[in-house]
């Protein structure tokens, strides 16, 4: 940093050291201060694409979503087989809530580079907030096919699967994620979460969700699954236990203090099942499984 600005002041019209003193700020997260930089360099060469491009990507990281707009519009014409400013053009039209606009930016960048990972993976994720599910699929294969070993597009697969109720594809996908990347902590808790689903390898699902919060210990919605896992097999004790640990992590999760309730209440534990579920409703009066919640606490006369 010292020795860049050391040259950029000594020759005032020295376009690289302000460039690259820019790009050392930004990369280090102080975008506000690196704008100045961008500006003096394109003061120096308007035409200068990169430094354009740059200027937008900090633009959109300080806020500023309707210049960084226009200045990214400005590098993809300045660069046209660059598929960068289309694709931050694209992140800044998704940032604008303009979908349709970042579906066209990115088209444009995978135009210039179709195996553009970050392009691809946004693609689809355009497509899936859409509704769009085959085609976001399809998108996140391709992203697959772009880098084989990455977990991530195949676990973007398996939760639109999974969302759209596909069991079978959705557990396939995790499974690969997992043979790619053994400690993905969503993929197997949410493999053991779909084996309560489907009432099958319950073993296997408690290994999984083991698994999960082992890699991710401090993750609440983790113990929560393991304690549903639990319960599902039957083991109260270690159901119960898993959710208070769930309950200390996420003391005003109301679907996670439902779930301590129901399986106090399974357990016997009436006044705990209480205390549960009148938290669970004073964190949340709308939450999916309130209308139980209400119906339970009414039968153990906690109302």
């Amino acid at each position: 940093e010292t020795a860049l600005k050391k040259a950029a002041k000594l020759d005032p019209a020295a376009l690289r050291p302000r460039i690259d003193l820019g790009d050392l700020l930004l990369s280090r997260g102080q975008a506000a201060q690196a704008m100045p930089l961008y500006r003096e360099a394109l003061s120096i060469n308007p035409e200068h694409a990169g430094a354009r491009y740059a200027l937008g990507v900090a633009l959109v990281r300080t806020g500023d979503l309707k210049g960084a707009l226009a200045e990214l519009e400005k590098a993809a014409a300045g660069a046209p087989g660059n598929p960068l400013p289309p694709l931050a053009l694209a992140q800044a039209y998704q940032a604008d809530k303009q979908p349709e606009a970042a579906l066209t930016a990115v088209d444009r960048a995978l135009i210039i580079q179709p195996s553009l990972l970050d392009a691809l993976l946004l693609r689809a994720g355009l497509l899936d907030a859409k509704g769009e599910t085959e085609p976001a699929i399809i998108a996140y294969e391709s992203a697959s096919r772009a880098a084989p070993n990455l977990a991530l597009p195949q676990l973007r697969i398996a939760m639109v699967e999974q969302k759209r109720g596909h069991l079978d594809a959705a557990a396939a996908a995790y499974q690969r994620v997992i043979a790619l990347d053994a400690r993905n902590a969503v993929a197997l808790n949410n493999l053991a979460a779909l084996a309560v689903e489907r009432k099958q390898d319950l073993k296997q699902a408690e290994d999984w969700a083991k698994r999960a919060v082992a890699a991710a210990p401090r993750a609440a919605e983790l113990h929560d699954t393991l304690g549903w896992v639990y319960r599902a097999q039957g083991n109260r004790k270690s159901a119960v236990d898993a959710l208070k640990v769930a309950a200390k992590l996420a003391p005003k999760d109301a679907t996670i203090l439902y779930h301590l309730g129901v399986v106090q209440d399974e357990s016997g534990n009436q006044t705990g099942a209480r205390q549960a579920l009148k938290a669970a409703l004073a964190a949340s009066a709308s939450f999916p499984s309130a209308d139980e919640a209400r119906k339970l606490l009414t039968r153990l006369g906690g109302a």
